[in-house]
């Protein structure tokens, strides 16, 4: 999605891990993907939510978002677009690009953020994303933590 919005729009936009999309420090977009497995925990079919604030930025000021794009045609082109990247990643799969991609884009990297893990306070800064895919924070103390999608859900800017 970041990708498509640069190529139709010429927009710089930033994730948040694990599904926000981030332009100008506000929202803009989200993606959800579920997935259903078999008994060999092997992924038989999912389903791609996608998400982008296309109301004008007056609406969406109210809430601390932003619209990327009121133009139907360019509506068009870009929803196109991401189509054609979903595809060609479902295609030809590499974590390696995903995580390449994720760590040159994430917002809030080497920034102070606050979380709440088991009832702990954690304090640290972002340091990247992990080859299994867990987001990377280090506290005052260098003590490292990789926390899950679900953790990291609950991450705040200090």
């Amino acid at each position: 999605m970041r990708q498509a919005i640069k190529d139709v729009l010429d927009v710089e936009t930033r994730l948040k891990w694990v599904n926000d999309i981030y332009y100008r420090q506000k929202k803009c977009g989200g993606i959800l993907v579920e997935t259903k497995s078999d008994s060999y925990n092997q992924i038989q079919n999912f389903v791609i939510g996608i998400g982008l604030n296309l109301m004008s930025n007056e609406q969406l000021k109210q809430v601390g978002a932003v619209s990327l794009v009121n133009d139907d045609n360019l509506k068009n082109e870009l929803i196109a677009k991401i189509y054609d990247l979903v595809i060609k990643m479902v295609c030809q799969p590499d974590s390696k690009i995903i995580i390449r991609e994720y760590q040159k884009y994430l917002i809030w990297k080497n920034q102070l953020v606050s979380i709440l893990v088991n009832d702990n306070k954690i304090v640290g800064k972002i340091t990247g994303i992990s080859d299994d895919f867990q987001l990377r924070l280090v506290d005052e103390k260098k003590q490292e933590y990789l926390l899950t999608t679900e953790e990291s859900q609950h991450l705040r800017i200090k």
